[in-house]
């Protein structure tokens, strides 16, 4: 009776042991989710705009786009933070350097047009102020319809500057190298 009870116990340790495993594989997984569709290594099928595709571990069947978004177990991370986790330092850096320049160039210029418009704001209304008589300055007001104009070109800047460095084939196939990793790291505890 006592080796049925301590048999028991053995099996249900190692069912907790791998199901612990499993949990904690899923939660520090990363994926890529793409165009309204996830994948990472343990998915072979991809649906990419209608069609069903086998994809391999480079994921050469997505293409080249860099409409990609980076996930951990589920949870939505920034691309900083995808390359982070995979142990990509660099590409981590330059990311968020990305996300800093493109954040800059877009309110920076939103900014500047925003004071381009009140310096011109400004010229017109001191033709009706105390001093009437002098009227508008011309000089001033092409010095805010230039400061809008640079203002407008740095906000186009930002605007269309890609929100990603790497492109989702890329970024798919560190997704795989990390799980591998993972997957190896969770299995070589248990042992």
């Amino acid at each position: 009776m006592s080796k049925v009870i301590a048999l028991m116990l053995l099996l249900s340790m190692v069912l907790a042991t791998a199901q612990s495993e499993e949990i904690q594989y899923s939660q520090e997984r990363l994926a890529v989710k793409i165009k309204d569709t996830i994948i990472a290594s343990d998915y072979e099928w991809l649906t990419f705009l209608g069609t069903s595709k086998r994809i391999g571990g480079d994921g050469s069947a997505i293409g080249e786009s860099k409409k990609w978004d980076g996930y951990e177990g589920g949870v939505k991370i920034s691309e900083g933070e995808f390359y982070e986790i995979a142990g990509l330092n660099e590409y981590a850096k330059r990311a968020y350097s990305l996300k800093a320049d493109k954040r800059s160039y877009t309110y920076g210029g939103v900014g500047m047009m925003v004071a381009g418009i009140g310096i011109v704001l400004v010229n017109f209304l001191q033709g009706f102020g105390v001093d009437a008589s002098r009227g508008p300055s011309t000089t001033l007001a092409y010095i805010g319809v230039g400061v809008e104009l640079v203002g407008l070109t740095f906000t186009i800047m930002g605007v269309t500057k890609p929100s990603k460095l790497t492109v989702a084939s890329f970024a798919v196939g560190v997704a795989d190298e990390y799980n591998k990793n993972l997957k190896r790291t969770l299995d070589e505890r248990s042992k």
